[in-house]
């Protein structure tokens, strides 16, 4: 009975620190990358607009937006690390379940990797594929 209710419990958290992921994903996607994208989109009317009565004004302002458009692409870069790790995507299985588990302490889950050091690769296939 209490292994029953301990497991009840660890799934209740999982799917709390799952939950609190997406809503992170979504805080992320809406009010950072969102917010970013249009100013980046403001700054190349702006630059429209200098082209011609001020060139060198409107080269300053296009570097700045390639180094906005940089760090943005940066955190596309980390948002995709965070929902599938990379060495998931290569195929090694233990060292992801392993950034699982850190990933999952911080929510308070104790996980625990049992796996052989060197397992067999695997291929991964994203999106999974649907049987039946």
């Amino acid at each position: 009975m209490a292994t029953n209710r301990a497991l009840a419990g660890s799934r209740s958290r999982l799917a709390e620190a799952r939950d609190e992921e997406r809503r992170a994903l979504r805080r992320d996607l809406h009010d950072g990358l969102g917010p970013a994208l249009s100013g980046i989109g403001l700054g190349l009317a702006a630059t429209r607009n200098l082209l011609h009565r001020d060139p060198a004004a409107a080269e300053a302002l296009l570097d700045r937006l390639a180094e906005e458009m940089s760090q943005r692409a940066e955190s596309v870069r980390h948002l995709a690390r965070a929902l599938l790790p990379a060495d998931l995507a290569d195929g090694r299985l233990v060292p992801a379940l392993h950034t699982l588990a850190e990933r999952y302490a911080l929510a308070g889950l104790d996980m625990r990797v049992c796996a052989p050091a060197e397992p067999r690769r695997c291929r991964v296939w994203w999106p999974p594929r649907r049987t039946g």
